[in-house]
C-alpha cells in the first residue's frame, strides 16, 4: 500500500471506500478547524437537540492527543461511532470517524423501549424511527477490527492501539427537536435512497442478475434496516420496489404486457405474505425475474412492429397462431410481415411460434404437475405426435423423458 499512498491523507478515499463497501456506513476525515462535524452522526444530535454543539466527549478526544488512539463510542440511544486520531498535532489533530451504525441487535421492540425509556414525544419518536430506518447494522467488533487493520497499514503505531469502548449518555440532555434540521436530515436520506435506487434500476436494465443483486443489497441496506420494520412497513416497501422495477422495464424495448404481468404477480405474492420469512427472499426473486424479462423479452434491435408481433405470439401461445392470423391482427400484408420478421429475427414466423410453444411447454413442465397431453394442449398443439416431434427437435429429448427427468 505504501507504494500507492504516500500518506494517510492520500489513502483516505481508499479507506472510506473499503468501509462503505463492507459495512455500508459513512467514514469522514476531519482536520482543523473541523467544519461540518455534525456529519459524524448524519446530523442526528443537531436534529434532536436543536443546536450545533457536539458532545464534550468527542471534543475531549480530539484535544491534546499524546498518542494514537481509537474510541468506540456507543450512544445511550443505541448506535455507534468510531473515532481514530491520525495525527498528533498539538491542539489541532486530524482524526477520522466511522458511523453511525447499529450493532445487529436493533429491532422494532428495541426502538419502542428506547422511546419509552427516554419519554420521547410522538414527534421525537418519529425522528428516532426515521433515523434507525436508514441506519446500517453490522457487528461493531468487525468494524473496529477493519478500521484498525486499515490504519495499521499506514500508521505503524496502530498495531499496538487498543480501542477504548465508551458509552455516552444523552439522557441528561434537554431534547428540543429542530424541524429545520429534521427536514435537512430527511432530504439527505432521500438523496441516499435515490442514488442507490438509480444504480439498482440502471443495472436491472442490463439483465445481469449477479450485478443487479449486488446493487439491490446496497439499496436495501440504504433503504432501511429490515429488523426495525413492522411486517406492514416491509410489505409496503416491497410493493414500492416492485413498482419501481415495473416502471423501469416499461421504458425498455419490450412489450408492456411482460412487466405489467410480472408486477401484478409479485403484488399478489407480497399481499399474501404473513411472515418475515416469506418476505425476506422476495426482493432477490423479484430482481431475478425482472432480469429474466430483460434477457428474454427485450429486443432493442427489433422494430416496434416486430416486438409487438413477438409479444402477441407469447401472450396467445395457447391459441391458433399463423402468419395469416398475425397479418390480419396487425393490418399488414402477409408477405410484407413475413419478410420483415425474417430480416429482423433470422427466422420465419412459423419457426418462432414453434420455439415459443416449446419454451412455454418447458415452463409448464418445470412449474406444474400437468400431464404431457395437458401441456401440449396448453401451448396450442393438439396433435401429440407433432408436439413430441417439435419438443425433441428443440430440447433433444421427448417430452415424456423430460418430465420423468424432473421427478428423478
Amino acid at each position: 500500500m505504501a507504494l500507492y499512498f504516500q500518506t494517510i491523507y492520500d489513502a483516505f478515499p481508499f479507506i472510506r471506500q473499503v468501509i462503505s463497501d463492507a459495512y455500508k456506513t459513512d467514514t469522514h476525515l476531519f482536520t482543523h478547524p473541523y467544519q461540518n462535524i455534525e456529519t459524524i452522526d448524519r446530523g442526528f444530535r443537531r436534529m434532536m437537540w436543536g443546536k450545533r454543539e457536539f458532545p464534550a466527549l468527542f471534543l475531549d478526544f480530539i484535544s491534546h492527543p499524546r498518542e494514537y488512539q481509537m474510541a468506540v463510542v456507543k450512544s445511550s440511544l443505541g448506535y455507534y461511532n468510531i473515532l481514530a486520531a491520525i495525527s498528533l498535532e498539538v491542539n489541532h489533530p486530524s482524526f477520522i470517524t466511522v458511523g453511525p451504525f447499529g450493532d445487529g441487535t436493533i429491532s422494532a421492540g428495541f426502538i419502542r423501549q428506547l422511546i419509552h425509556n427516554h419519554n420521547f414525544t410522538p414527534e421525537q419518536a418519529s425522528m428516532i424511527e426515521k433515523f434507525y430506518e436508514i441506519l446500517p447494522v453490522t457487528d461493531v467488533n468487525d468494524v473496529t477490527q477493519m478500521v484498525l487493520h486499515l490504519l495499521s497499514a499506514f500508521i505503524p503505531e496502530y498495531h499496538n492501539v487498543l480501542p477504548q469502548y465508551i458509552t455516552y449518555s444523552e439522557s441528561t440532555q434537554k431534547i428540543t427537536p429542530n424541524q429545520d434540521a429534521f427536514d435537512h436530515f430527511t432530504t439527505a436520506t432521500a438523496e441516499y435512497y435515490a442514488d442507490y435506487l438509480h444504480d439498482f434500476l440502471g443495472t436491472l436494465l442490463t439483465g445481469d442478475y449477479k450485478r443487479t443483486s449486488e446493487k439491490l443489497k446496497i439499496f436495501l441496506d440504504a433503504n432501511g434496516n429490515a429488523q426495525t420494520s413492522s411486517l406492514h412497513i416491509r410489505k409496503k416497501k416491497l410493493q414500492e420496489l416492485n413498482t419501481f422495477c415495473k416502471e423501469k422495464l416499461l421504458s425498455a424495448p419490450m412489450h408492456p404486457y411482460y412487466p405489467l404481468s410480472l408486477a401484478e404477480s409479485f403484488s399478489v405474492q407480497i399481499d399474501r405474505c404473513t411472515s418475515y420469512e416469506q418476505l425476506t427472499p422476495l426482493p432477490y426473486k423479484m430482481a431475478r425475474k425482472y432480469c429474466m424479462l430483460v434477457k428474454n423479452y427485450s429486443y432493442p434491435e427489433y422494430s416496434y412492429l416486430i416486438r409487438n408481433v413477438i409479444a402477441y405470439i407469447d401472450q396467445h401461445i395457447g391459441e391458433t397462431l399463423s402468419l395469416s392470423i398475425l397479418a390480419e391482427h396487425f393490418h399488414k400484408n402477409a408477405s410484407f410481415l413475413s419478410g420483415q420478421f425474417g430480416r429482423e429475427t433470422g427466422m420465419s414466423i412459423t419457426e418462432y411460434i414453434h420455439k415459443s410453444r416449446i419454451r412455454a411447454a418447458v415452463q409448464y413442465f418445470n412449474t406444474t404437475e400437468l400431464s404431457v397431453t395437458e401441456v401440449a394442449s396448453a401451448v396450442g398443439i393438439y396433435n401429440f405426435g407433432y408436439f413430441s416431434k417439435l419438443f425433441r427437435r428443440e430440447i433433444g429429448m421427448s417430452p415424456r423423458a423430460y418430465k420423468k427427468m424432473l421427478t428423478t
